[in-house]
């Protein structure tokens, strides 16, 4: 990549535009790089941070066998005790789900509530031992077939299949015109004077649905300032008269 962007292009493959496009000079024009003459000194800071990352050693350090999916695995098991949006900080709500999550994980069900119990001091119930030893074979079971590579390679040819197919119904929709656009279920719109259905241009407010509050199309929801049934347009100086509030679900309230 650096030496793409000081216009040496004998290692670039097909993503660069210099190759793609080489029997279009007018293309080409509109192409700018760097020189290695006149930013001599850029080029030499760039090249002296890269090459520690391209060496040898490096690079064989990159070939491992180790993967991400435990931490995702992890985080996936914390987040059915802590919710993503959940903001608990370090109370102990939260550090309580998290080493459960955790110490059910690592241990596996049948030992960490065995432990669990004991340093309690409860006795655990027969229905409990059932469980832990159904989700405990549940485990084992799971693991053998995550690593079974008869049944990875199963999964890959299914997971490769349904991309495939996917992205021919993408291809297919594309061709028709049937892409996803702004606004492209509302093309037209009911006027409220004599109920007729009257064609509008695209993108246009009147594609959008009208406010249930007040009926205006030039916005959708109580909560805007243009409806009129928004709270603080409607404060009376008198005392006496009621004032009518809708709220964000569409319910109205008399004060």
């Amino acid at each position: 990549m650096l030496e793409h962007h000081f216009g040496n292009h004998t290692e670039c493959g097909k993503w660069c535009p210099t190759r793609r496009w080489k029997d279009q000079p007018s293309k080409l024009l509109l192409l700018v790089y760097r020189d290695k003459q006149v930013d001599f000194k850029l080029y030499e800071q760039l090249k002296n941070i890269r090459s520690p990352y391209f060496t040898d050693e490096a690079i064989a350090e990159i070939n491992n066998n180790y993967n991400t999916n435990k931490c995702e695995s992890m985080m996936y098991v914390i987040s059915n005790f802590v919710q993503k949006g959940t903001h608990l900080c370090k109370t102990i709500c939260y550090s309580g789900r998290a080493y459960f999550a955790v110490g059910h994980d690592s241990l596996g069900p049948v030992k960490y509530f065995k432990d669990l119990y004991k340093e309690l001091g409860v006795c655990m119930s027969e229905t409990m031992k059932q469980y832990t030893t159904i989700s405990n074979k549940e485990r084992e079971y799971s693991k053998e077939q995550k690593n079974d590579p008869s049944k990875r390679r199963q999964r890959a040819m299914v997971k490769s299949t349904a991309i495939r197919n996917n992205y021919s119904f993408v291809l297919s929709d594309k061709l028709k015109g049937m892409t996803y656009s702004t606004d492209q279920m509302f093309q037209k719109r009911v006027d409220r004077n004599d109920d007729l259905e009257v064609a509008v241009e695209p993108n246009s407010m009147y594609n959008r649905p009208p406010c249930k509050q007040c009926g205006h199309s030039d916005h959708q929801r109580c909560t805007s300032r243009k409806c009129t049934f928004y709270a603080s347009k409607k404060v009376s100086s008198n005392p006496d008269d009621k004032i009518l509030i809708s709220t964000n679900k569409g319910k109205k309230y008399k004060i």
